[in-house]
């Protein structure tokens, strides 16, 4: 029965560490938007618009995880808007070239593990039954 209560333990603390972040960011979306959009690159459209809807996402995403609620339609708004990060402003910066060209490629490969982690945690995490734990763990 410890190995049960451990590995429900782990999951939970990686579920809380997982929201934690998006939770920071999309608070500092909101209360940076006019900053953030400032520094978007040129290509994309609607950017202060784009920054308030990311913070807002982040935020519901990270709730929703740590009340364990509508976890499933708000990982799937997190795969659509970390695609979207991807698709409008890291792609198009690894494809520019350039000096910047390596650091867009950071946060696309950043943003692609997230989007695992939220495709992961849409999922569902469930309970281990005791027995097949134990048995595994031995």
């Amino acid at each position: 029965m410890k190995y049960l209560n451990a590995a429900i333990l782990n999951a939970r603390t990686g579920q809380i560490l997982f929201s934690l972040p998006f939770f920071l960011f999309g608070v500092k979306h909101l209360l940076a938007a006019p900053q953030i959009g400032g520094i978007m690159p040129e290509w994309v459209p609607f950017d202060l618009a784009f920054v308030y809807l990311a913070g807002v996402s982040q935020i519901a995403a990270a709730i929703s995880i740590y009340i364990q609620k509508y976890t499933r339609p708000a990982m799937t708004m997190l795969v659509i808007l970390l695609s979207l990060y991807i698709l409008i402003i890291h792609l198009p910066g690894v494809w520019a070239g350039g000096e910047e060209a390596f650091g867009y490629l950071t946060a696309l490969l950043k943003d692609l593990g997230l989007v695992g982690g939220a495709m992961l945690l849409g999922a569902g995490i469930k309970e281990p039954e005791t027995d097949s734990l134990e048995e595994s763990i031995r």
